[in-house]
């Protein structure tokens, strides 16, 4: 592809997925067997970018490089961009029902740190948002940040994750959805009404069945922490304080969890976590106009300025 990366074409029943041993006889979904109910996507959730209309568009389609029927993509992975692993904050993780706000004020022995809106101990069978898509700026070769949805079950923990995420030599933004098959109780995800596949509940404990915890917001490494007890310039959204709010701050649109019947539904609590203010904040803001159901949030920051301390 034009970013120097290299993409394989790989039977469909020879993807890597299917080496899990609990998918050893899994027959592979094609389609949903049912569709959420309530959600449309808005034409104005992408800002600062190289298109103002996002499409199922990568770099390596440009040159006309497409795979064939019954195959799927596969990119090769780089040994020297970080991975994505999943990680639950530390201080929100026990956190419920103690108000609407935490503020950490901690480190996490990995440099991770969030800004999220969340909703606890109900039922949820999915999780929808429109997410503001922008080009933050990393300043570490092994840090990253995301805008992105979690969808957590316990006391296992398992989590679903997806959203953007930029790293200092890769920036691949993608705006999701995510819900469980009403018939045969896959997670499916999907980008821009697009199904990109799904998550076997076969390969969960926790969230076989449903989700108790989702949240929405962003995530960060902060290597300095690690390395000398600073903190980052990397920014989280748009690298904008979320009190400046439309087209300055970084947004979730219409953040919404699913019902066992498939319907979008309002949060109806919501409770706040950032790990460190005032590197990045989150604020609920005035609410942009939508015709679908869900709550509006403004999230993000420059990471290290003069009232960012460590």
């Amino acid at each position: 592809s034009a970013d120097g990366g290299v993409i394989d074409c790989v039977q469909l029943y020879k993807q890597p997925a299917l080496r899990h041993p609990l998918l050893k006889n899994h027959v592979i979904q094609m389609k949903p067997s049912s569709y959420p109910h309530g959600i449309k996507t808005p034409n104005h959730s992408h800002h600062n970018s190289s298109t103002s209309n996002p499409q199922l568009i990568q770099n390596w389609h440009k040159n006309g490089g497409f795979c064939p029927p019954g195959t799927i993509p596969i990119t090769r992975s780089k040994l020297n961009v970080p991975r994505k692993t999943a990680r639950v904050p530390t201080s929100f993780a026990d956190h419920r029902g103690g108000g609407n706000h935490l503020d950490g004020k901690e480190t996490d022995p990995t440099g991770h740190e969030f800004v999220q809106a969340s909703i606890f101990g109900g039922n949820y069978y999915g999780a929808t948002a429109n997410i503001n898509v922008w080009s933050p700026k990393v300043e570490g070769d092994n840090e990253f940040s995301t805008a992105q949805l979690w969808v957590y079950a316990g006391p296992e923990v398992n989590v679903i994750e997806f959203g953007w995420m930029v790293t200092k030599k890769q920036n691949q933004p993608s705006i999701f959805t995510s819900w469980t098959d009403l018939e045969t109780g896959n997670w499916w995800l999907t980008f821009q009404g697009e199904e990109m596949g799904y998550f076997p509940p076969v390969i969960f404990t926790s969230l076989a069945e449903r989700s108790n915890r989702v949240s929405w917001g962003g995530e960060v490494v902060n290597s300095k922490s690690l390395e000398d007890g600073g903190h980052t310039a990397t920014e989280m959204g748009s690298g904008r304080y979320a009190g400046e709010g439309f087209s300055q701050a970084c947004y979730f649109q219409n953040a919404a969890y699913l019902t066992s019947d498939g319907v979008a539904t309002d949060p109806e609590r919501i409770e706040t976590f950032t790990s460190r203010e005032p590197c990045y904040n989150i604020d609920f803001g005035p609410r942009v106009a939508s015709p679908s159901p869900g709550a509006h949030f403004y999230f993000g920051g420059p990471g290290a300025s003069p009232s960012c301390t460590f």
